[in-house]
């Protein structure tokens, strides 16, 4: 079976291929021309990135968005580095459970060396979007037969060419680099699957890596594109494979057992492996706290009581990492006993190779607390901030039909030149090089996937829409191809050529226009919360250990500002059960008598005005403000009425 699984038999007959010419790589063009593309790539980001660092305050726009936490995250990793306090910087890297801790490390050893400095924070998602430009390129030299090139430069001049690219190519979210390294996987996978490079396995082991520590559902929508993709190039060696396994399981055999590697494994069935799993303890074990994990999600959760002991079962995080850690022992018994000789003996080197370097990895960080049931519930419809009461099949196709064309193409008919080049491309599935169908999938599931989810965002098929163009400019070239080959053979490189010229001709001019998204990017329109910040930090420089409180959610703002501006993170933006202030003045006075802090914020918003932004974390301050009221040992310093609604007191401890 060593040729079954991200391989491709050759023919026996097929003769020896003729050397290359110098100038040739194995009919992938001149070897000069990726790296023109990179170069020119680059030298397209560096003047992006100069125009944004002109205006990079107007990327700060909304109050309560996501890249005040990530850019958060990152600072305060490379503050916990430069200070040397490494307890803190365990707890920082153990907060990270939602999203992965790639896009904070990346930023946080940027920030370490330069900063801190918010223009700074963009430049792992500038990365992301010259990769994708990239990968767009070289991609399709892989599947095409030919015109592989003029299909790749199509392609990377849409991705460059995008109003939403270009906009998270400097945001600090998340979303460019998971484009980038969604097209790199894709790629990888073709050249492992058309090599056979161990190497290039590696490669796409560490890709896949790094995009499931950046984000769940962009990892999981290149795992289901590529796996489903390989089987539907060769749907009956995958059978035959699995069925082969069931009929030869493994074990060792005796004289294995008493040390002798060298003996090769005794083999069993499927069903007596599955009999011999029944004699584990530890598959018990798991069993019983993963039915103790679907109780509790359930039911709600219990609470117990045992004599003076009670204990409390409100939420499955607990039992589903026992359960994991019970079911990681019995795989690395497995794996020690039998399981390395097996994957040895059934699988080929490149397979082996890429679930070693990326598996493994998987498995370790799952090992850390929370992080298998946060993975679970992200990638469920449980995630979701906008409840519907039903989720009709597909729902969010218009939604992202009118966000293609508002954010990512820049012609006004550019709904339909995408959507024809994608009917071709689909339509030439058959006809390319092995691995398309990899591609095909990815495009698909998405689709389905982001469409079927309740909550709807146009940014969410930021990881993804470039594989359409990529689809749709295979298409396109092909099919220019096969009409110019009916006049002749020579007109098919012209008309490619041709074709490709014209297409970058009508996008080009965008790369001039002011990049914008629904949710990204810079809007200088919008008024900046900065303008609250810079009121009052200064005024606190002097303090040891300063909070900042607002009636609005927003304490990942409050707290970057405060530490990118006194580079020290001796502050707080929160208070534990915050929520018990709202109306209730006691806990507020119990806090202004206990509390370590030496200068207290208050930021209220006022409902309706420019900068609120309603929550289910709101909390009226009226209480604190009356406890403050009442008592002698904090002074109000100053206050701030700021025109746009925002009223700023400054108190501080006698």
């Amino acid at each position: 079976m060593s040729q079954t699984l991200m391989e491709e038999a050759a023919p026996a007959t097929t003769p020896a291929a003729a050397p290359a010419p110098p100038a040739q790589d194995a009919g992938l063009g001149p070897r000069w021309l990726p790296p023109l593309v990179l170069g020119l790539a680059i030298l397209l980001g560096i003047g992006v990135y100069a125009w944004f660092c002109q205006h990079s305050r107007d990327l700060w726009w909304s109050m309560g968005h996501d890249r005040h936490t990530h850019y958060m995250f990152g600072l305060n990793l490379a503050l916990d580095v430069r200070t040397g306090d490494f307890v803190r910087l365990f707890h920082d890297f153990d907060r990270m459970r939602v999203w992965g801790p790639l896009h904070p490390v990346l930023v946080a050893l940027i920030e370490f060396v330069a900063g801190p400095d918010h223009r700074l924070a963009v430049l792992p998602s500038l990365c992301g979007w010259l990769m994708a430009i990239w990968f767009a390129f070289l991609i399709p030299r892989r599947l095409l037969p030919s015109g592989g090139n003029a299909a790749g430069l199509i392609a990377a001049c849409c991705v460059a060419a995008s109003p939403a690219h270009r906009a998270y190519a400097t945001d600090c979210m998340l979303e460019s680099l998971g484009a980038g390294l969604s097209l790199a996987a894709i790629y990888l996978y073709l050249v492992v699957l058309q090599e056979q490079s161990r190497r290039f396995a590696v490669l796409l082991g560490l890709t896949l890596t790094a995009l499931f520590l950046l984000k769940y559902n962009y990892w999981a929508l290149v795992v289901f594109g590529l796996g489903l993709g390989e089987f539907g190039r060769q749907p009956a060696a995958w059978f035959q494979y699995a069925r082969s396994l069931w009929q030869r399981g493994a074990r060792p055999s005796p004289s294995a057992e008493r040390g002798d590697q060298s003996t090769i494994l005794a083999r069993r069935s499927g069903s007596e492996m599955i009999l011999g799993e029944l004699k584990q303890p530890l598959n018990y074990i798991a069993l019983a706290f993963a039915g103790a994990a679907i109780a509790v999600v359930v039911t709600g959760g219990w609470t117990m009581t045992l004599g003076n002991f009670t204990m409390s079962a409100q939420v499955p995080h607990n039992f589903v990492h026992f359960a994991y850690i019970a079911f990681f022992l019995r795989f690395a018994w497995w794996w020690k006993k039998t399981g390395r000789a097996w994957s040895l003996e059934t699988m080929p080197t490149t397979l082996r190779t890429f679930l070693l370097w990326h598996g493994s990895a998987v498995a370790v960080w799952f090992l850390l607390p929370k992080r298998l049931s946060y993975f679970l519930w992200y990638l469920s419809p449980n995630n979701d901030d906008q409840k519907r009461e039903t989720v009709t099949f597909m729902h969010g196709l218009p939604t992202y039909l009118q966000g293609l064309q508002e954010d990512y193409l820049p012609l006004s008919w550019g709904t339909y030149l995408f959507v024809g080049m994608l009917v071709l491309g689909l339509l030439c599935w058959r006809k390319l090089k092995p691995g398309a169908s990899a591609l095909m999938f990815f495009f698909l599931i998405a689709i389905y996937l982001t469409c079927q989810h309740p909550m709807l965002k146009h940014r969410f098929m930021h990881s993804w829409i470039a594989a359409g163009w990529i689809i749709g400019a295979i298409g396109l070239i092909y099919s220019v191809q096969a009409i110019a080959g009916l006049i002749g053979q020579a007109w098919r490189s012209g008309a490619a050529w041709s074709v490709c010229v014209l297409l970058v001709a009508l996008h080009g001019p965008a790369l001039l226009e002011t990049p914008h998204s629904q949710e990204g990017g810079l809007k200088p329109e919008q008024p900046s919360p900065l303008c609250i910040t810079d009121t009052y930090l200064q005024a606190i420089k002097d303090a040891k250990n300063p909070t900042i409180l607002s009636n609005v959610s927003t304490r990942f703002l409050w707290t970057w500002t405060f530490i990118e501006e006194h580079r020290h993170q001796n502050m707080a933006a929160e208070i534990k059960n915050f929520r018990s202030f709202d109306g209730n003045p006691e806990p507020a006075r119990r806090w202004l008598e206990t509390t370590r802090s030496d200068a207290l914020v208050l930021i209220d918003i006022r409902p309706r005005s420019t900068y609120d932004c309603p929550t289910d974390e709101y909390v009226e301050l009226a209480a604190f403000h009356q406890a403050l009221a009442e008592q002698s040992v904090w002074v109000q310093s100053k206050r701030w009425e700021m025109p746009e609604g925002v009223s700023i007191t400054l108190w501080h401890k006698q």
